[in-house]
Order: structure tokens, then sequence, then C-alpha cells
């Protein structure tokens, strides 16, 4: 734009135009200037800063803008906008904290709960073998030790833990000896799981 399109323009948009004097302007306005103000022409220097003419699009009037005092606007809304974030910044690190919390609470729970469950297992077992010790002194007393003994050898071989007759006896294949040596390697070696 040329000095003469300026100062149109400035007459145009100034109340008073006589008493607006057009500065030719070696630069452009700021771009904050654009977001509340249309700049229309440069009017010159003051003390503390750059004067503009512009139309203030907010109250819809025309207005002299210091330039001072649009860096003090941007600075003042910069800083509310760093407030802001860091506000949402801190919110969400409280969100973070509070969930770290409220996890190691709950893990502090579930140990306390798998250690109270193995306690509960602990004393289970331990009230089950003293249940099962007192039985068996019972049934020493009254049956006598060697009976009892043949009472758990019958229980073993009701159950299949214990072969009474080797299988080489019953295939006819050996005598007392091979059955003897059958039954301890079968004991020894662990059966084949079936399919």
């Amino acid at each position: 734009m040329t000095d003469r399109n300026f100062k149109t323009e400035l007459e145009s948009t100034v109340a008073d135009p006589a008493a607006a004097r057009l500065v030719p302007s070696t630069s452009a306005p700021p771009p904050a200037l654009a977001d509340r103000y249309q700049v229309t022409a440069r009017l010159g220097r003051g003390a503390t800063g750059d004067v503009f003419a512009a139309k203030d699009r907010t109250f819809d009037r025309e207005v002299a803008v210091n330039q001072q005092k649009l860096y003090d606007e941007q600075r003042k809304a910069e800083e509310s906008r760093a407030a802001f974030v860091k506000a949402q910044e801190d919110a969400e690190q409280q969100r973070n904290l509070a969930k770290a919390t409220f996890a190691v609470q709950v893990q502090e729970q579930q140990a306390k709960a798998r250690a109270a469950e193995a306690k509960g297992e602990s004393d289970y077992q331990i009230i089950t073998g003293e249940g099962r010790a007192k039985a068996y002194r019972a049934m020493v007393d009254a049956l006598g030790r060697e009976q009892v003994a043949q009472l758990e050898m019958l229980k073993l071989v009701a159950e299949g833990k214990v072969q009474i007759t080797p299988q080489v006896m019953v295939l006819g294949n050996g005598g007392t000896m091979d059955a003897l040596a059958g039954t301890l390697l079968r004991q020894a070696i662990p059966a084949k799981p079936e399919k």
C-alpha cells in the first residue's frame, strides 16, 4: 500500500481525519494487533512505542492503539494461558498420583489377602495333621501297632499304590526272586501317563 492509500483509508476510518497525521511505516503492524484491532495506518511513534489508527473489533469503534499497550495485553494473555496450562498439568499430575496411590493400596490389600489365605492354609494343615495324629494314636491304642500297620497296608493296596502279586509271577516266567526284583523295579520307575 502506498502512503496515499494509507491517508485515504485513515481519513475514512478515523473520527477526526484532520487530527491524524499519516507517518510512513517502515514495517508492517505487529500481528498481535490483528486479533482485536483492524489496523488502518501507523500514526507515529510515541514515548512508549508506535501508535496505530485502528478499529476496535470488540467495541466497534475507531481508536488509536499504542503498541506497548498491546504488548502488555499480549504478555498478560500469555501469562494467563501459561497459568491455565500449568493448572491443567498440576491437575493431571494429581490425577496420576491418586491413581498410583490407589494402585498401591490395592496391591497392599491383595498382599494381605494372600498372606491371610496362606496362614489359613497353614493353620488348616496343622489342624488336619494334629487330627490325623490323634486318630492314629487312638487306633494304635485300640488295635495295636501291627494291626494299624496292616490296615494302612490294605488301604494302599486298595488304592492301587502297592502291588501284591508281581506281574512276573502272574505271567509265569520267573521265580520268587524275579517277582521281588520286578516289584522293586516297577516301583522305582515312574509309570507312563495313559493317553
